[in-house]
């Protein structure tokens, strides 16, 4: 059987319509925005984490004896994720995997981070440290790494942690350099290599001449112990620097001060073995970044003007500059962005905003803008056209012998032999016992 030629041309026009929205501009991205609800009773809500199968992570306060709930938000639903069954009343989702396990906070006489996922449900308790007694998990891997903090017993100081296979480790005692406590917020699989990110403290000096430092760290399982990445500011006295986020391709992100009295602190971004790069601000003093995906979106919040204390969600493309998201929405949408916590890898950005007077968390969804939309379907319709041209170019060939044998279309995309008549190879044709006719079977469209 000879085959119909295909919509090979249609396909790769519309190929080349979303390559070009792939590429488009940062400043050529707008976005819808989704509104997670609240819980039944609920007074407000924030959406920490987002990942890529589109699965909300975060928490819903509520009215009354319940506290702050644990959420799940997904296909347009609303999921109180519970506590811990031996009892509690309050829970808090800070990040999701793409395997669908969350992990976060709940609490009944003492706070213990927790694991679920989104097709078991029931919070298992992470436990603590022998020397803790509460435990916080903050950031999960691919592979299923979860780390966090734990607050040890009876001085306050903390000691950050991953837990893996049913056991928590902890990262190193930051005492060995006159340290105090050790955070871990973010975590990462890079190249092969499980990378956390998180920051330490420590006071150097005595009385009152003495001053805390607080660095930013990167801490790579089985490559040795934490590792200082710097500031941004010159100034190594009270410097302080922490990392909140790391993405698959090595990128980590967090916040530093840029001057020494730490007045001022700076959203940064860093690529492993790199040097920190300032992202600036919207117009105040200070912002953070607090996620980033595996292309280098980064996301965060940052004061508008300096020396006040409104906040609005940005993002931050690497070689662009700082854009206030609440300029990508629909002006009339009645939404604040205070603040953007989470994006995946599809764009799509979680956080939390201002609508009718209420603390809300949302999902941003990019949409092109119409100049994108009629260059995709501009592409579209050029491989459109290609493709009724070759359809229409078909003909049947008539040969000498008096038949008419549709052959395989002929056009400017076809193989010259193609068009030939088969009349020298008479035994290439299937001929039925009742007739002379020489036909070709034709397979469908693929």
């Amino acid at each position: 059987m000879i085959s119909y030629p295909t919509r090979t041309t249609f396909r790769l026009g519309i190929a080349v319509g979303l390559s070009l929205l792939a590429r488009s501009s940062p400043a050529q991205v707008s976005y819808n925005v989704t509104d997670i609800g609240v819980l039944s009773a609920g007074t407000l809500s924030q959406a920490t984490a987002i990942n890529n199968a589109g699965q909300v992570v975060g928490v819903s306060y509520t009215s009354g004896t319940n506290g702050p709930r644990a959420i799940l938000y997904a296909n347009g639903m609303l999921t109180d994720l519970g506590v811990f069954a031996s009892g509690g009343t309050t829970s808090y989702a800070a990040a999701v995997n793409d395997s669908g396990t969350i992990v976060g906070i709940a609490s009944t006489t003492v706070t213990h981070g927790f694991r679920t996922t989104t097709a078991t449900g029931g919070l298992v308790d992470l436990g603590t440290l022998a020397s803790g007694v509460q435990s916080d998990a903050r950031g999960v891997a691919s592979n299923g790494m979860i780390v966090g903090q734990v607050t040890l017993n009876g001085v306050g100081e903390g000691r950050a942690f991953y837990y893996t296979g049913g056991v928590m480790t902890n990262l190193g005692d930051p005492a060995t350099s006159g340290g105090l406590t050790s955070n871990a917020n973010g975590v990462n699989v890079v190249g092969g290599n499980t990378v956390i990110v998180g920051y330490t403290d420590h006071v150097v000096g005595l009385g009152e001449g003495s001053y805390t430092v607080i660095n930013a760290f990167t801490y790579t399982i089985g490559g040795g112990g934490l590792v200082n990445i710097g500031s941004l500011g010159n100034n190594v006295v009270a410097t302080i620097s922490k990392a909140n986020a790391i993405s698959s391709t090595g990128i980590v992100v967090g916040e530093s001060s840029i001057d020494s009295l730490n007045y001022i602190q700076h959203a940064f971004s860093y690529t492993l073995g790199g040097v920190m790069t300032d992202l600036g601000t919207l117009g105040g003093d200070s912002s953070s970044a607090r996620a980033v995906n595996s292309a280098g979106l980064i996301v965060g919040d940052a004061e508008l003007f300096p020396g006040n204390s409104t906040h609005h969600a940005f993002s931050f493309v690497s070689g662009g500059t700082m854009v206030d998201l609440n300029t990508l929405i629909p002006g009339n949408s009645g939404w604040t962005l205070i603040s953007a916590t989470g994006v995946n890898d599809l764009g799509q950005i979680v956080g939390y905003g201002s609508i009718n007077g209420e603390v809300h968390g949302f999902v941003l969804t990019s949409v092109p803008e119409p100049a994108t939309y009629a260059t995709l379907i501009g592409a579209g319709a050029l491989g459109t056209a290609l493709w009724q041209r070759r359809r229409a170019r078909s003909r049947f060939c008539l040969a000498s012998i008096g038949t008419a044998a549709r052959l395989p279309r002929c056009s400017a995309f076809s193989a010259p032999w193609h068009c030939w008549l088969r009349l020298a190879a008479p035994h290439r044709r299937k001929k039925p016992s009742n007739s002379s006719a020489i036909t070709i079977s034709p397979r469908g469209n693929s």
